[in-house]
């Protein structure tokens, strides 16, 4: 196991294409990192440096104490699991576990004991005659995490490793991913798009927008004190709802107001917080579970919003309600399966103050509160 230090790397692409931007990260020995972000924020790039499958523009990377910036990827002591998890289709599973190992010449007999103790590991025991073609996604998944795990790196680097699998495997695989790494304890670098899985993972993760990092912290820290809009939009599921407005002060209150005359209170450290911002534009944050149906609320009620009901999506446990406020802004309205809405609907919602974010207007509007 091996820290892994990031130390303002930058990939520039011909015709200045810049996929990486003076980007410095920490991983800590044993932990389980994940970059997370849209397509095209340079979060693979990022992982392909450290690989030495990238040759980086600027900036240095050290893996344990080494600089690896000019060493080849065999000898970084680094081993990665691929999107298409890139299996030699004419080797047998066994064959497939044991190549990495045979060709630094291990003794047969110390591959044979490490192969078949991985497979069991991984649930593999029974597959390793086989070959790839006559595998499952799933368990061509565990081939490919079983090649990595067998060459005991310093780190293990995953890149998207289950976008390829159903919905139901991807969540079989995720905990089966977290489990290994809990048994394992080696530094782990882990990439994907998908933010849930982001925060199921990682012991931190990494929100990346346009070859920089946004916000690095607990998956928890990033959900509940989000430092710009960008990261309070990305990490959530359904996203937050941003509504345009102004900071206002009615009957000696500190508000959000807008023009349609919605008016939601602000709970005293948000007030605090943004009175600096009084009669300018911000843009308040509200996730779709801080929202609920109130019948007793009047349309004028502060606190509350007419919400017209669009469309509805039943979840079995939960059903999302999807909406437009008397100001034409789209709401989404995350509720227990206890309520009976329909298309056409006006229905009033209620806001805790406490669950009202505020952000400077923009994509990546500073967060009032919590933003650097």
């Amino acid at each position: 196991m091996a820290e892994v230090r990031l130390e303002s790397i930058t990939k520039v692409y011909p015709g200045k294409v810049v996929a990486v931007n003076d980007l410095s990260l920490d991983i800590r020995d044993g932990e389980l990192l994940v970059l997370v972000g849209p397509s095209g924020c340079g979060k693979t790039t990022t992982l392909r440096m450290i690989a030495g499958l990238e040759e980086l523009s600027s900036g240095t990377i050290r893996i344990g104490d080494r600089v690896v910036n000019t060493l080849h990827p065999k000898d970084r002591d680094v081993a990665m699991v691929f999107q298409d998890y890139a299996l030699y289709p004419h080797m047998t599973v066994y064959k497939n576990m044991a190549f990495g190992l045979k060709m630094r010449k291990v003794p047969r007999t110390e591959i044979d004991r490490i192969v078949r103790e991985t497979a069991a590991m991984l649930g593999l025991s029974d597959l390793l005659d086989r070959k790839p073609g006559a595998l499952s996604g799933g368990q061509q998944q565990r081939v490919a995490v079983g090649r990595a795990i067998v060459r005991n790196p310093k780190c293990y680097l995953f890149d998207e490793p289950l976008s390829n699998l159903d919905a139901r495997l991807r969540l079989q695989m995720r905990a089966e991913l977290k489990a290994l790494h809990l048994r394992l304890k080696t530094t782990t670098i882990y990439v994907t798009h998908d933010q849930e899985e982001a925060m199921t993972l990682g012991d931190r993760v990494v929100v990346m927008s346009q070859g920089q990092v946004q916000q690095i912290g607990e998956p928890l820290e990033i959900y509940h004190r989000p430092v710009n809009r960008f990261v309070a939009g990305f990490v959530g599921t359904p996203p937050m709802n941003f509504l345009d407005g102004r900071l206002e002060r009615r009957d000696g209150r500190l508000c959000f107001g807008t023009a349609a005359g919605l008016c939601l209170p602000l709970a005293p450290k948000t007030a605090e917080a943004a009175a600096s911002h009084l009669d300018r534009k911000v843009v308040a944050g509200i996730r779709p579970e801080a929202l609920r149906i109130d019948p007793s609320a009047g349309s004028s009620e502060v606190g509350s919003i007419h919400l017209k009901v669009v469309i509805t999506e039943p979840l079995g446990d939960r059903i999302d309600v999807y909406g437009r406020t008397d100001d034409g802004a789209n709401l989404i309205v995350r509720l227990s399966n206890e309520h009976d809405l329909a298309p056409g609907m006006g229905v009033q919602v209620q806001v805790d103050p406490s669950c009202v974010h505020l952000f400077e207007p923009g994509e990546y509007g500073r967060h009032i509160v919590f933003g650097r």
